[in-house]
């Protein structure tokens, strides 16, 4: 049935999800922006997920985790101004390696 082939009980997969977001019209980071503004929770969250990869070695994810929540929250120029290093400076740090 689609239900378990898509995880059980109504669920999707995370495969099945990454389809689902292709499909949508928005993009990926759009929506993922758009819920970081509107989901303290979901925010302090990934937040804190970012942070653990980095933490535990995975600096690329962490670093993109961070990038996405930068960008929906604070934005790199007012980071930039808040800690006093040029926000192209901080846009390569969280860059991809």
């Amino acid at each position: 049935s689609k239900a378990s082939a898509a995880g059980g009980s109504g669920s999707l997969n995370p495969v099945t999800l990454l389809r689902v977001v292709k499909v949508l019209t928005k993009s990926f980071k759009e929506l993922l922006q758009e819920r970081i503004t509107k989901d303290k929770g979901f925010a302090d969250a990934l937040l804190r997920e970012g942070v653990d990869a980095m933490l535990t070695g995975d600096v690329e994810t962490g670093k993109s985790i961070l990038r996405d929540y930068i960008k929906a929250t604070v934005g790199f120029e007012q980071l930039a101004d808040a800690i006093d290093t040029p926000a192209k400076s901080l846009i390569r740090m969280f860059g991809p390696s």
